[in-house]
């Protein structure tokens, strides 16, 4: 096994390698396949409501434009989450936590810093009550993806639900024709 210098030429700068000579190989990657990416744009931190939609994206500078990329969450990869770019819909709480990148070219690796995702909650609350032909009428508007329930009472102790939907978009319309057969109601929402 014999050792050699081997010099490159990058962009008019000039790099001394040093490497082995295994049977007729260089057996320095880095001679191979130039510098690893250097990331310049970290993925930024975010705070988003559950139910909406968080986004990662990674800046790369390398002279090697054979890049692959690897989100993680958690230091755990993400599948099919390999470009620079990653967007994740629909948050929850489980996906509260922290998301980094590792980039790949010929001459190696970097991992990007960690940028932390934190979930916040969408109180549930009534928009738009009014009274009509079909009496009381209104939407209640919060979490995506959940179950809102809405209740009656005319006396604040006993409560029935009449009405419980499963919100995809965040809000759900509800109307209450009974209630024109009370002198008065108390409502609430909740989430199932």
């Amino acid at each position: 096994m014999k050792s050699r210098k081997t010099q490159i030429s990058v962009s008019g700068v000039r790099l001394a390698v040093a490497g082995l000579l295994l049977s007729g190989w260089l057996a320095d990657g880095y001679a191979q396949g130039g510098p690893p990416p250097i990331i310049t744009l970290q993925p930024a931190a975010q705070t988003v409501p559950s139910g909406g939609t968080a986004s990662f994206a990674v800046g790369v500078a390398t002279i090697d434009t054979t890049l692959t990329y690897q989100w993680r969450f958690n230091g755990a990869r993400i599948a099919g989450a390999t470009n620079s770019v990653y967007a994740r819909n629909n948050v929850q709480y489980t996906n509260a936590g922290l998301y980094s990148v590792a980039v790949t070219n010929g001459g190696g690796f970097a991992i990007s810093s960690n940028a932390a995702l934190t979930v916040i909650n969408t109180p549930l609350r009534f928009v738009a009550v009014g009274w009509g032909s079909m009496g009381l009428t209104g939407r209640l508007e919060g979490p995506i993806g959940a179950s809102y329930v809405l209740s009656v009472s005319t006396n604040l102790r006993d409560w029935a639900a009449i009405s419980t939907n499963l919100s995809q978009t965040g809000s759900a319309d509800f109307s209450d024709p009974s209630s024109t057969n009370r002198p008065h109601s108390f409502y609430r929402g909740s989430l199932q």
